[in-house]
């Protein structure tokens, strides 16, 4: 299977949205509103912005653990073959990327264990990213 498709199927564990659509600057909780993400607490949703390649830790690390428990969902390596098919659909130096996930204080892991719920599942955790003229969201939500 050669599409986005494969992320959502392989990622045997929670829920998984994937979506895209147009971007013609309207602020940020319109763009999340559009892929069915809230933020109540504040405008910004508590997001913080990353570079793409620590967009590229926190989509792959979403894919190859969930979040309750940490279980192994698939290989590491298969998990960043995807990670970078969703990214390269954001190939301008000019993306934003934006997460919900605290930033790491442990050299161990790949992001902290705070966040900023965007729905109401028990963890959810995802990047949204924005570029010139399209959004996208890459977004996971687990059940304790």
């Amino acid at each position: 299977m050669d599409s986005l498709m494969e992320l959502i199927e392989k990622r045997k564990s929670g829920r998984v949205r994937i979506c895209f659509a147009s971007y013609w600057g309207e602020g940020l909780p319109d763009v999340l509103a559009r892929f069915g993400l809230s933020c109540t607490a504040s405008p910004d949703a508590g997001l913080r912005e990353v570079q793409r390649v620590e967009a590229r830790t926190i989509v792959a690390s979403l894919l190859h653990r969930d979040m309750a428990y940490k279980a192994e969902i698939m290989s590491t390596e298969e998990a960043e073959s995807l990670a970078d098919r969703f990214l390269e659909q954001f190939p301008s130096d000019k993306t934003r990327f934006l997460t919900n996930l605290g930033r790491s204080k442990d050299q161990g892991l790949d992001f902290d264990t705070s966040w900023n719920p965007l729905t109401s599942a028990t963890f959810d955790a995802g990047v949204i990213c924005i570029s010139e003229r399209i959004a996208g969201c890459f977004w996971a939500e687990d059940e304790d």
